[in-house]
């Protein structure tokens, strides 16, 4: 009895480990892309103002209760080419961002909040038929969605859904949004 249920185990593992291990073994290699757009900006700020700078709490502002808030930030290196695991390209060197955010609460429940990032000053130095980088730009809008259940969960824990939209407004020839809504 023990060695047939041994086999019964096996079975199920193996077949487990050959769904995850195919899909890597298919996947054609990695490489770098030099079409399409990138975006540059790795610091993206949560809207509301009671959030951290990138993690959102689960309870959205007070009904009309609405904030305003200007981040600034820099980056140094956002965009290289590695070749080798040596830097061959400095495409974005030096950048210096800011971030326009502002959300608005309503019935307690749901939080609304816009972003707009811009590149205030960036520096970069490519050999590559990227064009010229210009030096400031408009990233893309971003509307940010929050929706919680009205009750606390033991008074302690709160359960909230969010959802974000970006809009194409950034400039992808700067690196600076992806120019395409999603």
């Amino acid at each position: 009895m023990t060695a047939r249920f041994s086999h019964a185990r096996r079975a199920p593992r193996a077949l487990l480990v050959g769904v995850l291990v195919l899909p890597l073994l298919l996947a054609p290699s990695a490489g770098a892309q030099l079409t399409g757009s990138v975006d540059a900006e790795a610091f993206r700020p949560a809207p509301g103002p009671m959030d951290g700078f990138v993690v959102q709490r689960s309870t959205p502002e007070p009904h009309f209760a609405w904030a305003v808030r200007l981040f600034f930030d820099y980056a140094h290196e956002p965009l290289v080419l590695r070749r080798d695991g040596e830097i061959v390209e400095r495409i974005i060197e030096h950048r210096l961002g800011a971030h326009l955010l502002g959300s608005v609460g309503f019935l307690d429940i749901l939080e609304v909040g816009l972003g707009l990032p811009f590149v205030l000053v960036q520096t970069g130095d490519t050999s590559l038929s990227l064009g010229a980088l210009s030096t400031a730009a408009v990233g893309d809008l971003h509307l940010d969605l929050k929706a919680a259940w009205p009750e606390r969960l033991g008074g302690m824990f709160g359960i909230a859904l969010g959802a974000t939209v970006r809009f194409g407004t950034g400039d992808a020839e700067s690196f600076s949004g992806e120019g395409t809504a999603g």
